[in-house]
C-alpha cells in the first residue's frame, strides 16, 4: 500500500496504450536465456500467474518482446509504475524471485482492496 500511496502521483493515467508484460515470456522456447534457466513444467505452471505480470507501456511492451531479463529490467527501471519498477531490482528471474513478487503482489492487493 505504501508503494502506491508514495508513488500516486507519478503514474500515468491507464490508457489502452497499456499492456500487461509477461516478465517471463510467453514465447519464450527460442531464447536461450529463459530455456537454460526454466524447465517446461515451470514456465507453464508460472506463466499467467500475477507475479509474472507487470503494466508497461505498449511501444516499451513491443521494443523488448521476448528478451532476457536483463534487457526487461532495463525498461522496467524507467516505469512509473511502482511495482513495474520494483522488479528491476532483482538481479534474475527465476522461480523463486516469481513467487515472491506473486506473494507480494498478492499480499498488496489484499490490504489495498480489503480482501
Amino acid at each position: 500500500h505504501r508503494l502506491v500511496v508514495q508513488h500516486q502521483n507519478r503514474m500515468e493515467p491507464l490508457q489502452s496504450t497499456l499492456h500487461l508484460e509477461h516478465i517471463h515470456p510467453q514465447n519464450h522456447n527460442n531464447v536461450e536465456s529463459w530455456t537454460d534457466n526454466w524447465t517446461h513444467k515451470e514456465s507453464s505452471v508460472w506463466l499467467h500467474r500475477l507475479g509474472n505480470l507487470v503494466i508497461l507501456n505498449q511501444k516499451k511492451n513491443a521494443k523488448i518482446g521476448n528478451g532476457s531479463f536483463n534487457v526487461k529490467a532495463e525498461h522496467f527501471s524507467n516505469s512509473p509504475y511502482p511495482l513495474t519498477n520494483q522488479i528491476s531490482k532483482h538481479m534474475e528471474w527465476n522461480v523463486a524471485s516469481l513467487t515472491k513478487n506473486h506473494e507480494d503482489t498478492i499480499d498488496l492487493a489484499t490490504e489495498v482492496f480489503g480482501l
